[in-house]
């Protein structure tokens, strides 16, 4: 109380205020939280001897408390240069990495594919281009996807293959993608409203892409060989991994 007296005297008629250009106090509570601080940051006291010093009761194991680890949290201004200096890090580390990975040729790749396919999947490997199928169909990429995480279940993606036995799959989703779209348009988000019609409107095309190629077998009782595939040459399969 006697110090806190003194601090009152010595700053009055002083108008403080914080970095925000908020108003604050003086009071030994604030000195002590300071000189922690700087204990810390500056001169890198050991939270078990700040505890110590600064009378805080430590756990079951002898660890210092919670009330102690908060001087561990760096200053705000420390904490935005080592975010960034991690960033850094970071992006340097990808661009090494990205250095040393070696374009792929889809021919050699499909080549180690076949070599280790057994009979089964190497029919499907030669017909489909692809080990497993999809959910509307084939997929028509020797390799790696293209699409990264972005697949949403091949939807627009030019090198899906679709089977009319799946059209069930696309009614399926069809369905659910206008039921989610009049949700989030009741719910007062029509951003993504937009972009579930936009999906439902691609299974629409989908679906009848499907049936004309029904149409088309049942007429010439062939399965007409997809343009992706047929053309292994195309600008599309000249797409490769930087």
């Amino acid at each position: 109380m006697t110090v806190n007296g003194l601090i009152r005297f010595v700053v009055h008629g002083l108008e403080l205020r914080d970095v925000n250009g908020q108003p604050f106090r003086v009071h030994t509570h604030l000195l002590r939280h300071v000189g922690a601080t700087a204990a810390r940051h500056e001169f890198g006291l050991p939270l078990d001897i700040m505890a110590d010093i600064l009378s805080h009761t430590r756990d079951r194991d002898g660890h210092a408390p919670e009330a102690t680890s908060y001087y561990t949290r760096l200053p705000l201004e420390q904490r935005i240069i080592e975010q960034q200096r991690a960033l850094d890090r970071m992006l340097d580390k990808a661009d090494a990495a990205m250095r040393q990975i070696a374009p792929i040729d889809p021919a050699e790749e499909a080549r180690r594919l076949l070599d280790r396919c057994d009979e089964r999947t190497r029919e499907v490997l030669e017909r489909w281009h692809a080990y497993h199928p999809v959910v509307f169909g084939q997929c028509g990429r020797a390799g790696l996807c293209i699409r990264g995480t972005n697949r949403v279940l091949c939807l627009g993606c030019p090198f899906l293959v679709p089977r009319p036995e799946f059209k069930h799959r696309v009614d399926t989703y069809l369905h659910a993608y206008e039921q989610m779209a009049n949700q989030l348009e009741i719910s007062g988000n029509p951003g993504e409203a937009m972009e579930h019609r936009r999906l439902a409107d691609q299974c629409r095309k989908l679906k009848h892409e499907m049936h004309l190629l029904e149409h088309a077998e049942s007429a010439t009782g062939a399965t007409p060989e997809p343009a992706a595939l047929a053309h292994p040459t195309s600008e599309a399969h000249e797409v490769t991994v930087e």
